[in-house]
Formats: structure tokens, sequence, C-alpha cells
């Protein structure tokens, strides 16, 4: 009999079960394992002793079956796991981002945070109590939904009587727009929308 790694050949265990020793310290290895003494099973035809068995983030322990580190899952652990959700996931990253490593995604542009979860209105995350002046709602990258009485980009304008505070009409061009709906009229007009004329005090 021959013996292999102190493990004579007619032995059940000679070469780690998963093969015959067919020359002293010489195993001929199952398909599905490798290794000197057939230590190491294949795992997607790379073998468990190779550091890139498991896409490089798990361990083989059977033949194609690998034991994921956390954060990585699938046959291969080839999937990556953010927050809950893996890359086949197309909520993953709230559906704004790509995971690189495990709950670690690189958000698109217009979208912040750890999982890509708040949208960017001019320089300001949703969650900003300031984003949009304060006025509205940021609803996607660089697009505010102003509260009544708001309007603009960022709703930094006012709207009185249906016209924008920057517009030369506005107050029936007697005034400034204050806020909503408020007019501060110019010298000798009056009127919600400064729209009368003053004679002589009345």
């Amino acid at each position: 009999f021959s013996i292999c790694f102190g493990v004579a050949s007619n032995e059940t265990v000679v070469c780690s079960t998963h093969g015959s020793c067919d020359a002293p310290d010489t195993c001929n290895c199952t398909s599905d394992y490798g290794g000197a003494n057939c230590q190491f099973s294949f795992c997607f035809d790379v073998l468990g002793d190779d550091p890139s068995t498991c896409s490089n983030h798990g361990m083989c322990f059977a033949p194609d079956s690998c034991s994921c580190d956390d954060g990585y899952a699938g046959n291969n652990c080839e999937l990556t796991e953010c927050y809950g959700y893996l890359t086949n996931d197309s909520r993953i990253c709230s559906s704004h981002g790509v995971c690189e490593h495990p709950d670690m995604c690189a958000c698109e542009s217009g979208y912040a945070g750890d999982n890509c979860e708040f949208t960017i209105c001019y320089g300001l995350r949703s969650n900003d109590s300031s984003v949009c002046t304060s006025r509205g709602v940021c609803e996607s990258p660089d697009r505010c939904s102003c509260d009544t009485g708001y309007a603009g980009d960022e709703c930094e304008l006012y709207i009185c009587y249906s016209v924008l505070s920057n517009e030369t009409d506005v107050c029936s061009s007697h005034g400034s727009c204050g806020a909503p709906d408020t007019c501060s009229c110019s010298a000798g007009y009056t009127g919600d929308n400064c729209e009368f004329s003053i004679c002589f005090g009345v």
C-alpha cells in the first residue's frame, strides 16, 4: 500500500476522503477537489485555497458551496448587500446609486445620504430645513415643489394676487410684494393689490 500524507491508501480517510493514493504522497483527486491531499474543494472552477474563491468574499467549504462574508450573498458571494438589498435588486441604494461595498453606496448626481435616500436641491439635502428656501419640498434633484404663495426655482419668490414678486406689474405696478398676497404700496396708492389711487388723502 502507498502512504499519502501519513495515511495508507486502503484507509477511507486517505486523500481527505476525496481521492485515491496512487503513489507515496501522490493523491489523485476527484473532479470537485484539489490540493496535494485533496483537502480543497472547487467553487465555480476556483480551488478553495485560491484567494479569489467565492468572489474574494467567502470561503469554499464544499464543491460549489460558498460561505459568504458578512455583507455578501449569492452562490458565489458575487452580490453585495447595502441596507437590506442585494446588488441585483433595483431598490438598492434607494434606486439612486451603486452599492460598492457592504452598506456603502456611491450615489448618483443629485442624491446623497448613506443609502442615497435624500435628493439635493441647489446644494442642500431634502432633509435640510432650509432647502427650497424653507418654503417647499425638494422632490427631485434641483426641483422644488413650492408651498402655496411661493414660486421660483428655489421657492424664493412671493406670489401676490397671481403675479410673481419680481415682475414689474406686481401689486398693480404700484408697490412691492413682501409676502404671499401682501403688497406694500407706494405713496399715493392703496388697496390689497395697490390698485387704488389716493387723491388728496382719499
